[in-house]
């Protein structure tokens, strides 16, 4: 690795090194967090004992523990990609110190790798306990498709983490709350079809699940790890996962870069 890598990377891990100390500083708040997972874990197997082999659910085998389990997955990840851009940026304008942080000799990618990488840990241990909770009452995922699954996840939470990034420049230049993590995810609950089938929507609906790219990313996980799809099946959702991408990421930066460029202008970057 270059020198110029290895220095990129050293000051990624020392914005996560802060996180992550602050973040051990509530210890209860972190056994809450995981405790909340367990709950819900048994509340979701506890529904899945009253859908017993809906014919929507055929193409996954008939597992809604399983089906609802996946899409938790997603949200998760897809919520955390919304989030943590934003949560960063709304905590250093209330510390005063976020004027400091964006104009240190460190580029914008440095200081929102650094400040997602414990989130990321955080909902992968999330991820971690409902694995485990599916392995408890019998519900497997084969070794392939959790190999095609991934790639699938990672476009996925890109897709969102692109949003969160145009959602923390709107709080850069506002100097408000977070107005968009918690409707994109409802939407994302709803439209995508995390906790159930998006074909059971009313017609009307179903064309917008495709704005959505929770949808491609659900479907694709789906039938990699509950229906045994190869890749050939899931290419179409992976192309269209991509483009989102593609499209998104650069636009968000742009779109970021600008709403520092007038804070900056305006003398309000590091005014709360």
């Amino acid at each position: 690795m270059s020198r110029h890598g290895a220095s990129m990377l050293e000051r990624v891990g020392a914005v996560a090194r802060r996180d992550m100390r602050i973040q051990l500083s509530y210890q209860f708040g972190l056994l809450a967090r995981f405790v909340e997972v367990v709950l819900f874990a048994a509340t979701l197997f506890f529904i899945s004992k009253l859908v017993q082999h809906p014919a929507s659910l055929a193409p996954y085998g008939s597992d809604y523990f399983g089906f609802a389990l996946v899409g938790v997955v997603v949200v998760s990840f897809s919520t955390l990609g919304l989030g943590a851009f934003t949560r960063t940026i709304s905590d250093e304008q209330t510390g005063g110190t976020l004027e400091i942080l964006l104009t240190a000799p460190v580029p914008l990618a440095v200081v929102l790798g650094g400040a997602f990488v414990v989130p990321l840990a955080l909902t992968a241990v999330e991820i971690l306990i409902y694995g485990v909770a599916a392995a408890l009452v019998g519900t497997h995922f084969a070794l392939g498709g959790i190999v095609l699954a991934l790639p699938v996840l990672a476009l996925t939470i890109t897709s969102f983490c692109a949003l969160g990034v145009v959602s923390a420049a709107f709080i850069v230049l506002t100097k408000r709350g977070d107005p968009f993590t918690i409707l994109v995810t409802r939407v994302t609950t709803l439209l995508a079809g995390s906790l159930f089938p998006a074909s059971v929507l009313p017609g009307w609906a179903q064309p917008l699940s495709r704005l959505v790219p929770a949808f491609y990313g659900l479907r694709a996980m789906r039938a990699a790890l509950l229906a045994h799809a190869g890749v050939a099946d899931i290419a179409g959702d992976v192309v269209v996962l991509a483009g989102f991408t593609l499209v998104l990421a650069p636009l968000s930066l742009l779109i970021f870069r600008r709403s520092l460029r007038v804070a900056r202008v305006s003398g309000t970057l590091g005014s709360y």
